[in-house]
């Protein structure tokens, strides 16, 4: 091997290789910041956004007492309560007896969560798997946390493409 072979593989091997590296290796726009623990914490939403195939929305009101609390806990349990309104006091909501209270979440990836509530009587599973979860945060007062889902209610309006829960941080 002569002298210039040798730095020209040297010059190979600790500069043309990184510098491959370096162009097609890193891209900023790439970078995925992890999601990871966001959830963890109390939360509490009512308001749902209908987002319309023009690309405007509107708040949507499924009924007089909507929305819910959700609590995430770092072990993988939750507690979920919804709101229903009261069938004598028309004007007051109460916790939805028929929904399961307690369950456990899985964060499956970046932006993808799944909650299953049980019944704690038969042990029957319901399953709430979003399209998307996202976390917005401008200081630790305002976290909110938006589900968004694609299969849409029977009663969304004409138009629809898909619909968002907000939750802010309790």
């Amino acid at each position: 091997m002569t002298l210039n072979s040798y730095f020209m593989k040297i010059s190979f091997y600790y500069f043309i290789i990184p510098s491959l590296f370096l162009v097609f290796g890193c891209n900023k726009n790439e970078v995925i910041e992890s999601d990871e623990g966001l959830i963890l914490g109390e939360w509490e939403g009512s308001t749902q956004t209908m987002v319309i195939k023009d690309g405007t929305s509107e708040n949507w009101v499924s009924g007089l007492c909507q929305g819910n609390i959700i609590h995430f806990k770092e072990d993988g349990k939750l507690f979920y309560i919804d709101w229903v309104q009261d069938e004598i006091y028309a004007d007051n909501c109460n916790e939805n007896e028929e929904t399961p209270r307690l369950g456990r979440w899985e964060r499956i990836s970046n932006k993808k969560y799944r909650l299953t509530l049980i019944d704690e009587s038969s042990g029957k599973e319901s399953i709430i798997e979003p399209e998307l979860i996202t976390f917005e945060s401008d200081n630790p007062n305002t976290d909110v946390m938006q589900f968004r889902y694609k299969t849409l209610p029977d009663n969304a309006p004409e138009g629809a493409q898909y619909y968002y829960l907000d939750l802010f941080r309790r």
